[in-house]
């Protein structure tokens, strides 16, 4: 038995392999990318084998590769070296003059929907009219969504209590417990790519979905 309950792999000399074809370096470096600890003491036999799984996404010539073979060029510096300073500035009057901006769109675009069922329009013209409301409401309302995540990041101005205020007030209306998931959420960016410790975005193990032929 393998790790986490996986059967060890075995060479069936009877079974074809679509990477057949690679070279003996190729099939290490893709072992390498997916992080396969026998990649540079393992047999050739024994790297195809554990491949296999793995080749259509390594053969594709229209998709990428799946993993990154190479180091990135930049680092997270680079990046943030090349925003302007300006754009790391908390202000509270800004913040408001686009959260005023959003809830003024929203109440005007709540407003017309009210002529939606208007009886000089036609009777078909709310199936069109609703869910153009529904898309274009939703989207504007992400919108005060996005400032009220930014209060439980304290990226909404330069005082917590403001932030926390402002968070707790927009969360509420959008039917969210605002400081259950400001803790929540930090813990989840805390974590970001542990399969392990991420509160939101934790994938199913192997083990996990040993007995269940359904998924």
């Amino acid at each position: 038995m393998g790790k986490g309950g996986e059967q060890a792999v075995e060479w069936n000399p009877s079974k074809s392999f679509k990477l057949a074809n690679l070279s003996d370096d190729s099939l290490k470096k893709w072992a390498t990318a997916y992080g396969i600890k026998e990649a540079q003491t393992g047999k050739r036999e024994l790297l195809l084998e554990l491949l296999n799984p793995y080749a259509d996404g390594i053969l594709d010539p229209d998709r990428p590769a799946n993993l990154p073979l190479d180091p990135p060029t930049f680092t997270l510096k680079t990046i943030r070296d090349a925003i302007p300073a300006h754009c790391f500035q908390r202000n509270l009057y800004t913040s408001l003059t686009h959260l005023a901006s959003d809830l003024a769109i929203v109440a005007v675009i709540g407003y017309l929907a009210t002529y939606i069922s208007h009886p000089s329009l036609p009777q078909w013209s709310k199936y069109i009219l609703w869910p153009l409301y529904w898309y274009t409401q939703g989207a504007v309302m992400t919108g005060v969504w996005v400032l009220a995540h930014e209060c439980g990041h304290q990226s909404f101005s330069e005082s917590e209590l403001a932030n926390n205020i402002v968070g707790t007030i927009c969360h509420s209306a959008l039917l969210v417990p605002y400081h259950s998931w400001r803790i929540t959420h930090g813990l989840h960016h805390n974590n970001t790519g542990s399969c392990e410790n991420d509160e939101v975005f934790a994938p199913s193990s192997r083990s996990d979905w040993a007995n269940e032929m359904l998924r």
